[in-house]
């Protein structure tokens, strides 16, 4: 565990790995959303990939991965995932891991994110997303009680808010006490039909 996230600063997860070896093409342009503190593309560089971008909403990540670029190799920028500033078709393959769409809260937005990563991925190229599943959390008995307290919470409060939003239960390791009050920071939990028709 270290300053920029669970995983070791040089490594790739096992899951991640797979996705690497199976799907990326290390002489294609790559980009990758909610970059953070740049572990994943620092790591696609130590295995070969040469023209890599990479882009956050927050301007201490982006300053944290620049750092560790020392060699300024890599196309750090901030940016809003709902409009990017990148060219049509500017990338061969494109890297929305670690559910980023799921931490957009608004369903617009996530949809404006989605076909931004289809604007700038060059036809034919490749994507690679991940979600939070609705379906797989449903079927931990601790969070299928959660999500009832919250449905009940929200219908005194008459909150609108889609029972597939949810605040974080954990923060930082510990449970997230704020979260029986409803208050954000939320994610949203696709259904599987949802995430296959946002990555098309």
């Amino acid at each position: 565990r270290g300053e920029y996230g669970e995983a070791d600063l040089s490594r790739l997860i096992a899951a991640e790995r797979h996705l690497v070896e199976t799907w990326l093409d290390p002489g294609k342009a790559t980009l990758e959303a909610g970059t953070g503190g740049g572990r994943i593309l620092h790591a696609l560089r130590e295995r070969g990939f040469s023209r890599l971008s990479g882009f956050d909403f927050v301007p201490s990540q982006i300053e944290a991965a620049k750092r560790r670029d020392e060699g300024g190799t890599i196309d750090f920028r901030v940016q809003d995932a709902r409009s990017l500033d990148y060219a049509d078709a500017a990338f061969g393959q494109v890297i929305y891991v670690q559910q980023v769409l799921s931490f957009i809260d608004a369903a617009g937005d996530r949809l404006a994110s989605a076909r931004e990563a289809c604007r700038v991925r060059e036809p034919g190229g490749t994507a690679l997303f991940s979600f939070r599943s609705y379906e797989a959390r449903r079927r931990s008995g601790v969070y299928r009680a959660l999500m009832l307290y919250l449905r009940c919470l929200r219908a005194v409060t008459r909150s609108r808010r889609s029972p597939q939003s949810r605040p974080w239960f954990k923060l930082g390791g510990t449970f997230n006490a704020s979260c029986l009050l409803d208050r954000g920071p939320h994610n949203y939990w696709f259904t599987l039909t949802e995430a296959c028709c946002m990555a098309e």
